[in-house]
């Protein structure tokens, strides 16, 4: 059974997704290098320029399975917000994870997890993905951080001449309306509890 880390803060897990990159990083620049090799391999047996493009079916299934010599892992944090459920992904970036909708319930986190990594998979030529799921106790307000987003999208219109653009660029009043949009009230996010990580274990 695959086990849930349990972290008191955000700031806990950096060392943790610090090494789990860090070594996707040295598995990930082999395996770069064995695709190119299988591209080079594949246009010279068909006598093919050397840009042709070639399909990813190739990579995973229809050809050379490039990856399923590597092993990645890939974290996986998981949260709750409000009544509902969410997860992300981190391969090689714990900056910019992966992000995935929210779900209803457990079940339907646990089969969302799955194709997510399934997923990363088929992104990487069919590589071995091991999952380390954790989760973090640490609450966050979306609607603190909602709020912040706002101000700080408002502020860029201080760059904009007041006599060509008495109003907010275009972009900035989209982005507004969206994030208005994105949660009707704060929602509370934060880590799964003692019962609900059982739950997603047993599932899992």
């Amino acid at each position: 059974m695959t086990r849930i880390a349990v972290f008191d803060t955000l700031r806990r897990t950096e060392p943790v997704l610090e090494r789990i990159v860090k070594e996707n990083k040295k598995v990930l620049y082999d395996l770069v290098n064995r695709k190119v090799e299988a591209e080079w391999s594949y246009r010279e047996g068909r006598g093919l320029p050397e840009n042709t493009f070639i399909p990813l079916e190739h990579y995973v299934t229809a050809g050379q399975d490039v990856g399923k010599d590597f092993n990645l892992t890939s974290a996986v944090d998981l949260y709750r917000c409000g009544k509902e459920y969410g997860f992300n992904l981190i391969v090689r970036d714990r900056l910019y994870p992966q992000n995935f909708d929210v779900v209803p319930t457990l079940p339907s986190l646990v089969e969302e997890v799955r194709l997510g990594l399934a997923g990363v998979s088929s992104q990487w030529f069919g590589a071995v993905i091991t999952p380390y799921l954790y989760t973090i106790n640490e609450k966050v307000k979306s609607g603190r951080i909602q709020q912040g987003l706002l101000m700080a999208m408002a502020s860029i219109s201080q760059y904009a001449p007041p006599e060509t653009t008495p109003q907010l660029p275009p972009q900035v009043e989209m982005a507004k309306w969206f994030l208005k949009g994105f949660f009707t009230s704060p929602v509370t996010i934060k880590g799964l509890n003692a019962q609900e990580r059982a739950e997603f274990e047993r599932l899992f």
